[in-house]
């Protein structure tokens, strides 16, 4: 047999024996070389969009002789919106856990994990020996959602490819297995492993006993999780034959996932075949891209999206948590929305902000809420007096959503639609006397207990004022924008009255830099600057980089927290830090800068602390591991990749949209040992450009570079690059003092009609 189950009650190891198909021959032909050291698969051959790219891709490859390197491991996600599992963090690689639907919402309960094994096993079908695999590694196909693991040995390679479709609740796993030896194999099997309870002589409805063919293998409270097995004809024993060197084996399996109230009425195409890869659906052309001699940052910002995507939830698009805590968290929506918008994912940008306002009329306000929500149960009309918003940042970043899709829609209508929501959320917050509180829900709420030895609840926040005075800042521009000139007064007031306080109670002029929090109890200030609060307020737009103030906190508290190896500790004493940090730092050094200390976060960023796949977990200890403190890791974060992704995309560009005035304001960069980069499709308001970068090769400190309007409306365009000492500015261009980094600068200012490009040169610092 080629398929076995184990891990099940008897009774039902009989059924599987008789679906454990016969496998299909693969004539093998050769379509293209083997890009690595790996041997080709008929897989790749029959499919060559699936073998990875030669180089610089995002693969995480095992030596497994080694053991497990747990908390260096990345994560992948296989998702649709309905069915979700996540891959690359147990053993073996092909290990399939986190299984959850139909539907997103998990109140931290998962199927799985479910993997499969190669055994040696007597006529009897008696296991003799598991085969153990030498080395693995998985990957995520470029512009899909199909991810790859291959294990190898001296005598075989396993191939397992897992993917869903749109709409279907189930996910494939197609494994096929070749023999690398002229040697015979007798008794080869795989054997399908699963961990969960046998649920036996529970209520099940009758047309769900067999579950799809196989038998139910896990319950949790009305979902069930099923598997199949499509592999042509039963056949009691598969013998490995003398000639498999020149072909392969294949089957398939469905993981079927099932709500016991609902009887599904399934089509005979709804069952998975091979032949669906040929309808596995690419990115769009008009995504946002990277092109490069450096894959590695193509295939970080090419991930993000892939990761939004099979983290946001197709019943209402929201964007959830899915490794651990599942649910649509208020602040986890942030990095998302700035994606997005930068991708040109208007909609669902629009659908994350929206969620949560619809959400509240449901459920009243939250800090988490569940990602099963059918919103259009909500209310058109709803008295927001009759419930109480949050305290702390959530309530602001609540605003702030819906202002960040605002800015790049320019529509009105979507102002008016959750105004209510907004002011509610702004008006009330218990300001008093402007000292505000934390939430009592951050990420790092115990970092402040390691570096003060006191509750997070004991003190006051600057970070909640900083985002208080922005949200209400942002909610009066948009009360302008729809008249409400009364209320767009009074936010201002606000806004004026909590900066002041900011500014007069936080600014410490003696250190150069905001004290993060001070004590309830006779407003002790902090006694270290604090990565996560000291890099927002240039980050979220508090204040612009020319501010003297906001240069100040960055250098000194970089000065302190930030090290050799290009990430950052928390505070003095607290080596341990958050996922999104390297993004913050990132971000900051750029916005006032600092090159060559951004080139030094940029690789802490991209080649220390982001996983060999391509993601970010909730957080990281003094060596820059993930942390391990839960049954379920925390990793594959859609908030705290996005920020970094986003701090990548500033990094290299230096973007800066004023939907006011329809102005981008670019200063591109290339990074130490890039020598060329296309950026294609990056989405300001209602246009869209192009940026191309490529270094001399005759002097590599010097960059050509040009800007091009790929979009369909004018757009004004700021271009600004490093000065060459001793050569003249380009055509066209002007010497000015630029007041965000504090030196000269080369600078154009054009308006770009569609088709229309400015091109010009800079300096790289090298």
């Amino acid at each position: 047999m080629l398929f076995k189950h184990s891990g099940i009650s008897a009774s039902r190891i009989a059924i599987y024996s008789l679906l454990v198909l016969c496998c299909i021959y693969i004539s093998q032909s050769c379509a293209r070389a083997a890009t690595d050291d790996w041997p080709e698969t008929q897989l790749f051959v029959d499919y060559p969009w699936l073998a990875p790219l030669a180089h610089g891709w995002l693969i995480q490859e095992l030596d497994l002789t080694k053991g497990n390197p747990k908390t260096t491991l990345g994560a992948v996600g296989v998702g649709n919106g309905v069915v979700f599992g996540l891959m690359g963090l147990d053993m073996p690689q092909n290990a399939i856990s986190n299984l959850i639907g139909p539907g997103y919402e998990t109140s931290e309960q998962f199927f799985g994990p479910v993997w499969h094994e190669l055994m040696k096993v007597d006529l009897q079908g008696n296991v003799v020996e598991q085969i153990k695999f030498k080395r693995s590694r998985i990957f995520r196909v470029p512009e899909t959602g199909i991810v790859v693991v291959q294990e190898l040995n001296d005598d075989f390679l396993m191939t397992t490819v897992t993917y869903t479709l749109p709409g279907r609740r189930y996910i494939t796993r197609i494994v096929s297995l070749k023999s690398l030896s002229k040697k015979s194999f007798d008794g080869i099997q795989i054997q399908i492993k699963e961990k969960g309870s046998d649920i036996e002589g529970e209520d099940i409805p009758a047309w769900l006993q067999n579950c799809s063919q196989t038998g139910v293998l896990h319950r949790i409270k009305n979902r069930l999780l099923c598997l199949s097995a499509y592999n042509g004809n039963p056949d009691k024993l598969d013998i490995l034959s003398k000639d498999l060197s020149t072909s392969e084996k294949y089957g398939l399996i469905a993981l079927w996932f099932r709500d016991i109230r609902i009887s599904p009425v399934e089509s005979p195409l709804g069952a998975p075949h091979i032949e669906q890869l040929d309808d596995i659906q690419k990115a769009s052309p008009d995504s946002l891209r990277i092109t490069s001699d450096a894959p590695r940052i193509r295939s970080f910002i090419e991930n993000t999206l892939s990761m939004l995507n099979t983290q946001t939830a197709l019943l209402n698009g929201a964007v959830a948590v899915m490794a651990r805590y599942s649910g649509a968290w208020c602040r986890d929506a942030f990095g998302p929305i700035l994606f997005f918008l930068k991708a040109g994912k208007y909609e669902d940008a629009k659908r994350v902000a929206s969620f949560y306002d619809y959400a509240s009329r449901l459920l009243g306000f939250r800090n988490r809420y569940p990602v099963d929500l059918d919103l259009r149960k909500a209310p058109e009309v709803f008295d927001w007096q009759s419930i109480a918003p949050q305290q702390g940042d959530d309530p602001n970043i609540l605003i702030l959503h819906i202002y960040n899709v605002w800015r790049a829609t320019d529509d009105n209508n979507l102002i008016r639609e959750h105004y209510g929501f907004m002011k509610r959320n702004l008006l009330g917050q218990v300001t008093g006397d402007w000292h505000l509180p934390f939430h009592g829900d951050e990420t790092y709420q115990v970092y402040i207990m390691m570096q003060e030895g006191a509750p997070m609840d004991a003190f006051y926040s600057v970070d909640t004022s900083f985002w208080y005075a922005v949200a209400a800042e942002s909610l009066a521009e948009m009360a302008d924008a729809i008249g409400e000139t009364a209320d767009a007064a009074a936010f201002r007031k606000r806004a004026q009255q909590c900066r002041h306080h900011v500014e007069k109670y936080y600014w410490d002029q003696e250190r150069g830099y905001y004290t993060p929090y001070v004590t309830k109890d006779g407003l002790t200030p902090a006694t270290s600057p604090f990565a996560n609060i000291n890099l927002r307020p240039l980050w979220m737009g508090y204040a612009q980089p020319s501010d003297p103030r906001m240069r100040q906190n960055v250098i000194n508290t970089t000065k302190i927290l930030m090290k050799k190896s290009g990430t950052m500790k928390t505070t003095k004493r607290v080596a341990y830090y958050t996922g999104m940090t390297p993004g913050l730092l990132l971000w900051n050094l750029k916005a006032i800068g600092l090159t060559e200390r951004a080139d030094m976060a940029f690789h802490g960023l991209l080649d220390v602390a982001m996983s060999p796949l391509g993601d970010f977990a909730e957080a990281y200890d003094g060596n820059d591991r993930w942390l391990d403190y839960s049954h379920l890791p925390n990793v594959y974060r859609p908030w705290e990749t996005s920020i970094n992704a986003d701090a990548v995309l500033y990094y290299l560009t230096g973007y800066d949209y004023d939907h006011r005035s329809n102005r981008l304001t670019l200063q591109p960069h290339l990074p130490p040992g890039v020598n060329e980069m296309a950026i294609d499709n990056l989405y300001a308001g209602p246009n869209k450009v192009r940026l191309y970068m490529k270094r001399s090769q005759e002097r590599p400190y010097r960059m050509d570079v040009t800007v091009e309007n790929t979009g369909a409306n004018g757009l004004e365009i700021e271009l600004l690059t490093e000065i060459i000492k001793d050569e003249t500015a380009p055509k066209g261009f002007e010497v000015i003092d630029y007041a965000n980094y504090q030196r000269k600068m080369w600078r154009i200012l054009n308006t770009l009609e569609p088709g229309d490009a400015i091109k010009g040169l800079g300096g790289l610092g090298e």
